[in-house]
């Protein structure tokens, strides 16, 4: 009984979503405390297609609890890590795309509510050729080095002067 239990528990650990030839693997939401201006969802996107895909919206279950939700990539320049706000997240055919701390991720900003560890954030993700996938992404603690790193944005969702903005990915 043990066994089926430990078993069980391991299989929701890799949550796995499948739709045609799109697999995602793993998603989850930073917890953060409850006045953060914002959290962030990750995971990997598999692309099993002979097709590239474009990741071209995010979207949540319950859109009044956030003010905006946006495609993000942390990039280095001038020696400086920048949050900047993509058009899409390219997926190429055959490969994956995978959205962590620090690198490619979604940006849930100003929320109402900020959603805690045990909970869930019911996601519908958009791709370019019209398809859609609907992901369940449990709320867990950072682990790691990244684990203070938590980018600030102001009020209308912008980011601050010290996470300035370049210019997105264009379509």
């Amino acid at each position: 009984m043990k066994k089926i239990i430990l078993a069980s528990i391991m299989m929701l650990a890799s949550i796995s979503v499948n739709a045609a030839d799109l697999v995602i693997d793993n998603p989850w939401v930073r917890a953060a405390p409850q006045n953060a201006p914002a959290t962030a969802a990750f995971m990997k996107i598999i692309n099993n297609s002979k097709v590239d895909k474009k990741l071209v919206k995010a979207s949540v279950s319950n859109p009044d609890n956030y003010k905006v939700i946006e495609l993000h990539r942390t990039l280095k320049q001038d020696g400086m890590m920048k949050m900047i706000k993509q058009e899409f997240m390219p997926i190429k055919a055959g490969g994956e795309l995978v959205l962590q701390p620090g690198s490619w991720h979604i940006m849930l900003i100003q929320p109402k509510a900020v959603p805690k560890v045990g909970e869930s954030v019911k996601l519908t993700l958009e791709f370019d050729d019209g398809s859609k996938l609907d992901v369940e992404a449990p709320v867990k603690k950072m682990k790691g080095k990244m684990k203070g790193m938590m980018m600030k944005h102001n009020m209308s969702g912008e980011h601050k002067k010290a996470m300035p903005m370049e210019k997105p990915m264009k379509k």
